[in-house]
């Protein structure tokens, strides 16, 4: 079982969407292992409630992993106390970004069995075979081979440093179904689409992993490492089809990190999208698209053409001291250019 935590922030408005969950539950062999996600945002849920002790005596995992974000860790420590109540002989795991800053602790304090840094397809399916063929004490020889997994060998913590996947196409894409887009929908999620239509349905889409910047507040190298990993602009197509024509969406948001910071790859995925020739499509860049790397003519007019309604620019600062501090390269003086390339494109 897979948990999406129950958070305040759902009952106002569903903006997020487990995509770590998705990523992590298509890339399971489900041939060998029956899996659930339990979605306590989407089905309210509150880990105290007895609808979600029912639900976790009624599958009975004997492993069991937690979406762990700092803006959620006393829900998440309720869910895995309740867990660890209930399922005395379940194997718990945590992954997600709160997990990636501080594992060893949540490890060594025993809140979880086992817990993730970083990107954990390969790591995660790797440690089901080791339960599967050692029990819930897997020898040190095995765990120590699983990338970025973080364990108890006796008194000490171990953290196995993280291997990340070069070709990023190794990586099944997000599994929609299983994370229940269409129910999403249903209870007006959007992610990040400010100018979204309230007719458009929407859903994030990531083509890259990796940012080589060291901003002093951001996990971002942390979770997804310094280089740069793209998918194929075959992915990148067929992706935008299958959300297009099987889920009705017509808002995509690309959330990678730095999306344009190498304008030939942007202009190329912004032409193959155009010509799929989906005219009432629309994309956005919510999380920001990268100013250090500036914006050439080409590239923008790629963008318009392929229906992008929105870009999010993210100085952080409007103080070159704060910028410094926080060791973010933007120049802010050629920020007014920048804006000035999008509006000539418009």
């Amino acid at each position: 079982m897979l948990i999406w935590p129950w958070s305040q922030q759902h009952e106002r408005t569903h903006e997020l969407f487990p995509i770590g969950l998705g990523y992590l539950v298509a890339n399971i062999d489900h041939a060998r292992f029956e899996v659930c996600i339990l979605d306590c945002a989407l089905e309210n849920l509150r880990p105290d409630s007895e609808a979600f002790r029912q639900r976790l005596l009624a599958f009975n995992p004997a492993i069991l992993g937690v979406s762990w974000w700092s803006l959620n860790t006393p829900v998440v420590e309720e869910t895995l106390a309740v867990a660890r109540a209930l399922l005395p002989n379940a194997v718990l795991l945590a992954g997600g970004p709160h997990v990636a800053g501080c594992a060893e602790t949540i490890v060594g304090c025993q809140a979880v069995d086992y817990a993730f840094v970083g990107e954990a397809e390969q790591g995660f399916t790797l440690l089901l075979d080791a339960l599967t063929a050692e029990g819930e004490s897997p020898t040190f020889v095995s765990l120590e081979k699983i990338p970025g997994l973080v364990f108890r060998d006796g008194q000490r913590v171990v953290l196995v440093p993280q291997q990340f996947v070069e070709y990023l196409d190794l990586v099944r894409g997000v599994d929609y179904e299983r994370t229940r887009l269409r129910e999403y929908h249903a209870q007006g999620y959007y992610y990040g689409a400010k100018l979204q239509k309230q007719s458009e349905l929407t859903a994030p889409l990531m083509t890259a992993r990796g940012c080589p910047f060291r901003c002093t507040f951001c996990m971002a190298p942390t979770i997804d490492g310094k280089k740069i990993r793209r998918h194929s602009l075959q992915y990148v197509v067929e992706a935008v089809q299958r959300l297009y024509h099987e889920y009705g969406v017509r808002y995509i948001a690309i959330i990678d990190d730095n999306f344009t910071i190498d304008h030939k790859w942007a202009t190329s995925v912004c032409n193959a999208i155009a010509d799929l020739n989906l005219s009432d499509l629309a994309i956005g860049t919510p999380n920001g698209i990268p100013l250090v790397a500036g914006i050439t003519k080409e590239l923008a007019t790629a963008m318009k053409r392929a229906c992008w309604r929105e870009v999010m620019l993210a100085p952080e600062s409007g103080s070159k001291a704060t910028l410094k501090a926080m060791d973010k390269p933007i120049n802010l003086d050629a920020i007014p250019d920048f804006i000035q390339v999008f509006h000539e494109s418009a």
